[in-house]
């Protein structure tokens, strides 16, 4: 039997199984392959990305290209990524058309190697995103997307409801985390729908949730920094560098600080790994409603060659690093956390009773509390820290 999409329904769990068998394919599990039969689910997911003519959409995972035709359909330019190289040839010969038309583009491979690349191709080129995301590299994807600067105009994806939870967790709740923190800064928010297992073929045995997110309107406050200039929407690289030209945030009344309080998306970690974000833990707070938002204009050109969506070091480097490990032992106090983050890190070089002192001072200094935990810190205790930390470095003293 030929590959057409004439004898696939995309809707039904032995015509996709007997597509599958008659081509030697199967679901890798370890892929976290599902497919999405639920049409209804599929249109919701395209919807929430408000696709126009012309509008260049990234696919993660497609699979045998279920919504790649509904985005094509409505006139996108779409890249798929796919790491299965059988589900890559049946998408060259589905689409064998449309990639000659140069309106599909297919990148095989691992999504977390390959994407870096797409990126610097598309430069200042505005996406969208879309993804029934494989559950194993959901929030490691997601939050890497955001540490290295790719912010999407908009995206709608399905991902594991723990990772969804811990996506949308807020300050003060225990999951609250470093990948709450990227999101919660980058990206406005909401529920598409809840997803149960009979959503997909072969069905998982979790729960999953679809997301809409979108980049965050420009931040004002008129206590302390008046109007910050740079729009976010049109630029996301210039929120960091407004922040570091002395925008500084409002003080906080009580313990707990709002996520949207930490400043700065730096370039990437320190070490250029990619941080992965389990999907563990359950958060107090539910996954809010969709509602709908303003299509984001072109993004402005850059020059100098660098890549637009990679954010400059307008924060100081070890600000991410910090971050993560101070929220890495989530039992452990600021200060402990701190030490043993002092101790990781070779620029300092320090014996322990020294580096115990160094921390003592850099907490004093930004009138932290030795007691404190980091999902009480607002973005203004991390950069301070991040400062000394940064000044100890340079200078000898902070």
């Amino acid at each position: 039997m030929d590959y057409t999409e004439n004898c696939l329904n995309y809707n039904s769990p032995s015509s996709i199984k007997a597509f599958l068998d008659a081509h030697g394919l199967s679901a890798q599990k370890r892929f976290g392959q599902h497919f999405l039969i639920n049409e209804g689910a599929r249109d919701k997911l395209v919807e929430a990305l408000d696709v126009h003519a012309g509008d260049a959409v990234w696919e993660i995972g497609p699979g045998l290209g279920a919504m790649t035709r509904l985005l094509l359909d409505r006139g996108a330019r779409v890249t798929v990524f796919e790491i299965d190289r059988g589900f890559v040839g049946a998408l060259h010969i589905l689409f064998a058309k449309e990639i000659a038309e140069k309106r599909l583009t297919i990148v095989a491979g691992d999504a977390l190697k390959t994407w870096p690349e797409c990126s610097a191709q598309a430069g200042n080129t505005p996406l969208s995103l879309l993804g029934n995301l494989p559950y194993n590299i959901a929030g490691t994807l997601l939050g890497d997307f955001i540490e290295k600067g790719r912010l999407f105009s908009r995206a709608a994806v399905t991902v594991q409801k723990e990772v969804a939870r811990r996506i949308t967790a807020r300050s003060g709740d225990k999951d609250y985390s470093s990948l709450a923190v990227l999101f919660a800064l980058a990206y406005e928010t909401r529920n598409i729908c809840p997803m149960k297992g009979s959503f997909f073929y072969p069905p998982p045995n979790v729960d999953s949730a679809a997301l809409c997110f979108y980049p965050k309107s420009p931040l004002k406050d008129s206590h302390s920094r008046g109007e910050v200039a740079a729009t976010f929407v049109a630029d996301p690289s210039l929120l960091p560098a407004a922040c570091a030209y002395g925008h500084t945030l409002p003080p906080s009344a009580g313990q707990n600080h709002a996520v949207h309080d930490f400043v700065g998306v730096p370039k990437a970690s320190m070490d250029g790994r990619i941080t992965e974000y389990a999907p563990d833990g359950n958060p107090k707070q539910d996954v809010e409603g969709c509602r709908p938002a303003p299509r984001n204009a072109p993004l402005p050109n850059h020059s100098g060659g660098e890549h637009p969506h990679q954010n400059k070091a307008d924060v100081p480097p070890i600000f991410f690093p910090l971050v993560r490990a101070l929220f890495a032992r989530r039992r452990k106090t600021v200060y402990n956390n701190l030490c043993c983050f002092a101790a990781e890190n070779a620029g300092f070089g320090l014996p322990g009773e020294s580096r115990a002192a160094l921390c003592e001072t850099v907490l004093s200094r930004c009138g932290i509390a030795k007691n404190a935990r980091a999902e009480n810190l607002s973005a203004n205790d991390f950069r301070s820290v991040a400062e000394c930390l940064t000044d100890y470095e340079h200078k000898g003293q902070c």
